[in-house]
């Protein structure tokens, strides 16, 4: 690597860097312009329906036409503001790389609308469907429409209300009137409060920033400044020279840099113009600034670095006395900071190849039965979808006809503080038919999923918790269902039941307290079920001919609910492991990007460092080199200095307790990395050097 390719690395690197400025400045821009058409102001104020989740298409419709003669009375603007937020489906899988987000407003106006302001237009009446998109979003659009065009579509119930109102005595009118309307359409006796939203029901957009190039702006600007200083200290004895003969700093660099320097601005400019003329790109003046000030800052540092170097010896420097040690000392120092960077960068991508290539906990069975995974917002905020205990229980019931099983052992793995008497184990009866369960008299314990009681089978090893279970239970009942049931216990012995098995683990649980969750002693809150947590979902749904078909026969009832949006996926219990590596390959991909660019980068820099060391003691290496040493006994200060390195690196891990072996392996693996490069490099030179060395050259 010589002056020439420094010269133009540190060119590129510049005109990266700016362009990097710019593509973040109309991230940022564009961003806000996404942000700005979604949020809502103080004109708006957001409602709910009661109960809205859980009535029916039609109820639905017939709940829309009263708001809409609510509106024509009052003179009121109403909107229904849908968010879909989820990553798109590729051949029935879902692609975690990109995101969708979709924002609809269904709006009835009886007046022009503000809303349109959101789109910087001026306010109109809504009469058919318009839609929004913004370029450097593929997976973004809003969609205006009338409210009319959802309620003839096969989703209604989903989103949030808002009233175009700010004054308060034009909000309680409007909802007045919306409450006494629908008590006299359905039958209710609604109040006013019924109709307040709850916040963790709104939807918040979240724009994904796609590749960061912040984070790779950065540090391509510190590679720049490290190449342009490197450069410099290689070019001092030329520097000598021009100050000998009456060069200012300003005219060496105009010499040195100064033609590549203008064509590289004249450049970036030009891409610039390209990016905002054809390609419609916009950001703020900061960000023109911010790139003004990439491209100055090479003058501005080279006159620095320039300036520092300048000293009464400028005789020695001609004659040869460059800064050779100084240049390796400062490049080895940016070398290192760089490469703990790409080291610590690479964590993550490590920890998640070793979490892939773990055993998964299930038993036998998990290749058999899969689980809804993951969970995502689609439609709805997760916390609505989880508090949807109506609708996930008419799932619940379709996939308990299919044989789906239910275990719950959270209870088992409390804390050692929590009491004895409250850990069992929680099945359904679907359970008990896969796994039998045995009573003390060599009975088989079958229970029905109408069981009204509360059924419990209880080991001999565990009689003396009896009371404080029952206890337990009761109160717990009372909390749920509104009273206690009667409670049905069976005894059971240890050495009767040695094939009764924890599906999740394929441990016995024959010395467990279980509980037999049926539809009756049991909400679907508390049986923790479909809630994406892939293992610990406790609900196993059993795989027909394969997994598409098994989702296929359950899609239509998800649809008729509005819960396709949220669970989008069958995915096997098997294949958990690499579905949560898909997940997490479709998060880093950026943090990929940054690190490949900085790997390469780092490893050009520990070549060079390589090479300013030979350059800085040649002569010393190569006559160790002819009297027989090895490389690396003739280059002991480089492997010292590797050394020194990783055992600061290692001491920063011990004060971040990150000391584990898969950090030690990738530590291991990158020194001797880059010892290798190192050898390399100086076995390379010495060839190329020794002769002219040995000749007195």
């Amino acid at each position: 690597m010589n002056n020439k390719i420094l010269n133009l690395l540190t060119l590129i690197l510049m005109m990266f860097t700016s362009f990097l400025v710019i593509m973040t400045g109309n991230r940022q821009y564009q961003t806000e312009k996404v942000v700005s058409q979604f949020n809502l102001g103080s004109e708006f104020h957001p409602f709910s329906l009661p109960d809205q989740e859980n009535v029916s298409q039609s109820r639905c419709r017939k709940r829309l036409e009263v708001l809409n003669q609510v509106s024509d009375q009052t003179g009121i603007n109403y909107l229904n503001r849908r968010l879909f937020s989820a990553s798109p489906m590729t051949g029935h899988r879902l692609d975690y790389s990109r995101s969708i987000d979709r924002v609809t407003f269904a709006v009835h106006t009886v007046r022009r609308t503000k809303l349109m302001e959101n789109f910087e237009m001026k306010p109109s009446l809504i009469e058919h469907g318009r839609t929004f998109k913004i370029p450097s979003f593929h997976g973004y659009s809003s969609n205006v429409m009338p409210v009319e065009d959802i309620m003839n579509g096969s989703n209604c119930r989903e989103g949030t209300f808002f009233i175009e109102a700010s004054d308060e005595k034009q909000i309680d009118e409007f909802i007045s009137l919306l409450k006494d309307r629908l008590n006299e359409s359905e039958h209710q006796s609604f109040r006013s409060s019924d109709f307040k939203v709850n916040p963790e029901f709104i939807s918040e957009l979240s724009p994904d920033d796609g590749d960061n190039p912040g984070q790779i702006m950065v540090t391509s600007l510190l590679f720049m400044i490290i190449f342009l200083i490197t450069l410099i200290l290689s070019s001092s004895r030329e520097l000598a020279v021009h100050r000998m003969n009456g060069l200012s700093i300003r005219s060496s660099f105009l010499v040195l840099l100064g033609k590549g320097w203008l064509v590289s601005c004249i450049t970036t400019l030009a891409v610039d113009f390209v990016c905002r003329a054809a390609f419609n790109w916009n950001w703020s003046v900061s960000a023109s600034m911010c790139q003004i000030t990439v491209m100055i800052s090479m003058p501005a540092v080279f006159m620095t670095v320039a300036g520092l170097l300048q000293s009464p010896h400028l005789a020695g420097q001609v004659n040869g006395r460059i800064h050779g040690r100084m240049m390796f000392t400062a490049m080895y120092a940016a070398k290192g900071i760089a490469l703990a960077a790409c080291f610590f960068s690479m964590i993550p991508l490590a920890q998640l190849v070793e979490t892939s290539c773990r055993p998964t906990s299930a038993s036998g069975q998990n290749d058999s039965h899969a689980v809804f995974y993951p969970v995502q917002d689609g439609n709805n905020t997760i916390q609505q979808l989880m508090r949807d205990a109506g609708n996930r229980e008419v799932i619940y019931r379709k996939l308990n006809s299919m044989g789906a099983l239910l275990i719950d052992d959270n209870a088992l793995h409390q804390p050692e503080d929590v009491p004895q008497e409250i850990r069992f184990v929680s099945v359904n009866p679907n359970y008990l038919k896969q796994f039998p369960l045995y009573d003390s008299k060599g009975r088989r314990i079958r229970v029905s999923d109408n069981d009204d009681r509360i059924i419990l089978c209880i080991p001999e090893n565990r009689q003396g918790f009896t009371r404080g279970l029952l206890r337990y239970v009761r109160r717990n009942a009372r909390k749920e269902l509104g009273h206690v049931p009667k409670i049905k216990i069976y005894h059971t012995v240890p050495s009767g039941n040695r094939n009764f098995r924890n599906f999740n683990d394929g441990k016995l649980m024959n010395r467990d307290t279980v509980f037999v969750m049926t539809y009756e002693n049991s909400t679907p809150i508390s049986r923790n079920i479909m809630n994406g947590e892939g293992e610990n979902d406790c609900l196993k749904i059993p795989v027909g001919k394969s997994i598409s078909k098994t989702y296929s026969s359950i899609e239509p009832l998800l649809r008729r609910h509005d819960m396709d949006d949220n669970y989008r996926q069958l995915v096997r219990i098997s294949d958990l492991k690499e579905e949560d590596m898909r997940m997490e390959l479709g998060d880093l991909r950026e943090d990929l990007l940054l690190f490949l660019a900085g790997t390469l980068l780092t490893l050009s820099m520990s070549s060079y460092t390589a090479l300013l060391f030979f350059k800085a003691f040649k002569r010393e290496i190569i006559l160790k080199r002819a009297l027989g040493f090895t490389s690396v006994r003739a280059c002991r200060g480089l492997p010292a200095l590797l050394a020194l390195q990783y055992a600061v690196m290692i001491a920063f891990l011990f004060r971040q307790d990150m000391f584990n072996s898969l950090n030690i392996i990738l530590l291991i693996g990158t020194a001797v990395t880059e010892l290798v490069i190192n050898m390399m490099t100086i076995r390379h030179l010495e060839k190329k050097e020794m002769g002219g060395v040995l000749n007195g050259e």
